[in-house]
C-alpha cells in the first residue's frame, strides 16, 4: 500500500508473513480503507498471485486485467486497477487459474519501479 497526503512523500506498508491465517489481508484491507477514508491517494496491491483476496475483501472483483497481467508485461498497471471503497486504487492479485505463468524475476522488479516511479 502506499499513500500520499503531501509534499510528494510516499509511505508503503507490507504487511507479510510466511504462514496463512494470521490477517495479512484483513491487516491491508482495513488498513487500506482507513487511509483512503481518512482523505490519503492510496493504493492497495494483491501481490498473492496464488491466492489472491485482497480485491473481494475490499469488495472489488478483478476484472480482465489483473497484476499477473501487469508483471508479465502484458498490460500496464492502470488498466489492471479497480476502484474501491472511499476512492481507494486496488491492484488484484491474479487468481490461481490466472497464474500459471509466472512472470520473471526481473520482469516483476522493472515492474515495481514503474509502479513507484507513478506514485511519486
Amino acid at each position: 500500500m502506499c499513500d500520499r497526503r503531501s509534499h510528494g512523500k510516499c509511505r508503503r506498508y507490507t504487511p507479510s508473513r510466511a504462514s496463512k491465517g494470521v490477517g495479512k489481508t484483513t491487516t491491508a484491507a482495513n488498513l487500506a480503507a482507513t487511509l483512503a477514508a481518512a482523505g490519503y491517494d492510496t493504493v492497495a496491491v494483491d501481490a498473492d498471485l496464488g491466492s489472491a483476496s485482497l480485491g473481494p475483501s475490499l469488495g472489488v472483483e478483478p476484472g480482465e486485467t489483473t497484476l499477473h497481467d501487469v508483471l508479465a508485461g502484458e498490460a500496464d498497471p492502470v488498466d489492471a486497477t479497480r476502484e474501491g471503497p472511499h476512492g481507494l486504487a486496488v491492484l488484484p492479485g491474479g487468481t490461481a487459474s490466472n497464474t500459471s505463468g509466472r512472470p520473471s524475476r526481473a520482469r516483476s522488479s522493472t515492474c515495481w519501479r514503474r509502479s513507484r516511479a507513478q506514485t511519486t
